[in-house]
């Protein structure tokens, strides 16, 4: 999401709306302003449109739920119970169903430092003074980096590597044309 503390609030109000519509219902939910056999939904229609005016009035945001439908196909019995061996075969690929990829937070990813823009007025005024005060300016030398944070950075870049490859396997893989649906399961319409 917004890292910067400073980031406009705008920003980081659309981040967070957009990840609760993302995680709707447990991501078992979608936006329709229709219902299955095509027909308007009216309720869902006002909802959306009263949510569009949250900036007015943050309460507003509510009436979202409205337009949300839940993607699931579920079995039951004659007794309304939900029996476990009930599977369904579906000709979609897997990936039509597939929930969509949480966001994951890099917490060991170090923060870098920016380098700082030097003017060239502030240089010239810094060797004026070193002339006046009778010091010489000396280069600085780069610093070496220490043998541990190589070794580490060399680990992580082969971790990284045997990830990318291990995804290139899995890509190479043709993805089957129907799949196996247990009870309950993620269906979109």
């Amino acid at each position: 999401m917004v890292e910067d503390k400073h980031e406009d609030v705008l920003s980081r109000m659309g981040s967070i709306i957009s990840l609760g519509v993302l995680n709707a219902a447990g991501r078992n939910a979608t936006l329709s302003l229709t219902t299955r056999d095509g027909n308007l939904r009216q309720n869902a229609i006002v909802g959306l449109m009263l949510f569009t005016q949250h900036w007015y009035w943050y309460p507003m945001l509510n009436f979202l739920n409205l337009a949300l439908t839940p993607t699931a196909i579920i079995g039951i019995n004659d007794k309304l119970k939900v029996p476990k061996s009930f599977k369904s075969i579906s000709n979609a690929k897997p990936s039509v169903y597939k929930y969509p990829e949480m966001l994951e937070v890099d917490a060991g990813k170090k923060k870098e430092k920016v380098t700082v823009a030097v003017l060239s007025t502030t240089s010239k005024a810094k060797a004026r003074k070193d002339r006046k005060d009778g010091k010489t300016a000396e280069p600085e030398s780069p610093k070496p980096k220490d043998t541990e944070m190589a070794n580490e950075e060399a680990k992580k870049e082969g971790e990284d590597g045997e990830k990318k490859d291990e995804d290139k396997k899995k890509e190479d893989e043709p993805e089957p044309d129907f799949q196996e649906l247990k009870n309950p399961s993620r269906v979109l319409k």
